[in-house]
């Protein structure tokens, strides 16, 4: 059986995690009947829900019944990059423990800046599996500015409109500087201003490029040229007005 496996334990009860991998990948061929079968004559009395299962719950159960394996937990996935205890909190106090437990990733919650002890602490009975990973902290930081992105359909699709507009202003001799933009790109909130500006301005448009650079050696000169330009003509040039903050430099820097 090919695919992501992964052996865990639970109220002292030996279970497979199988995540069967993507139409059309690696191991694709494998039907969800095959993956059950040969985890149930490897010795597994339960599994994680994986993207192969059956939707219908009868249709599982009994399929599930006939090897004798259990489902020991569903993955479901939520976006709590803002405030990931707060959310956590809401969704322990509006669902029955008797039925809905968490499912506990250390490296998503660090990731977010909050403490993973924490939350232990305060659901240690309601947490039935647990996801252990390493976190490189320079490597979080790096994502979190931009250098290492990976946008949503709609972010990125909002980052290619905006270059785009600045495309046609410049090949139509507009002026891109001092101005609002009608354009809105999506920025990751490392970069965003506080307080929000009420118009858009060059500097969305330049974070956008900047998370979709081809080369960090060309992005890095560019930059550099920006800020020459910026000096040499500091009294034409306004920041406020181009949404920049006074430390743009770091933020579109690799």
């Amino acid at each position: 059986m090919t695919g992501k496996v992964t052996a865990v334990s639970h109220r002292n009860r030996v279970y497979l995690q199988s995540e069967p991998p993507v139409r059309g990948g690696l191991g694709s061929e494998n039907t969800f009947e095959q993956c059950v079968s040969e985890m149930a004559l490897a010795g597994f009395t339960g599994s994680e829900v994986g993207n192969k299962y059956p939707k219908n719950p009868e249709v599982l159960k009994k399929a599930l019944s006939l090897r004798g394996i259990e489902i020991c937990n569903q993955w479901f996935s939520s976006l709590l990059l803002t405030k990931p205890f707060a959310e956590v909190e809401r969704m322990m106090e509006h669902t029955d423990p008797e039925y809905v437990n968490l499912l506990f990733d250390t490296g998503h919650f660090a990731y977010c800046g909050e403490d993973p002890l924490e939350m232990v602490g305060k659901y240690v009975g309601r947490i039935k599996h647990v996801h252990l990973k390493d976190i490189r902290p320079e490597v979080v930081e790096k994502v979190k500015k931009g250098n290492f992105v990976n946008p949503s359909q709609k972010m990125f699709a909002s980052w290619v409109q905006a270059v785009s507009v600045l495309r046609n202003m410049c090949a139509h001799n507009s002026r891109i500087y001092n101005r609002t933009i009608h354009t809105t790109p999506e920025i990751l909130d490392t970069d965003k201003v506080i307080p929000s500006p009420a118009h858009n301005g060059l500097y969305q448009i330049l974070l956008a490029m900047k998370y979709l650079k081809s080369s960090a050696g060309e992005w890095s000169l560019f930059v550099e040229e920006l800020d020459t330009l910026i000096q040499n003509h500091d009294s034409v040039l306004s920041l406020t007005a181009m949404n920049m903050p006074g430390d743009w430099k770091a933020h579109l820097s690799i």
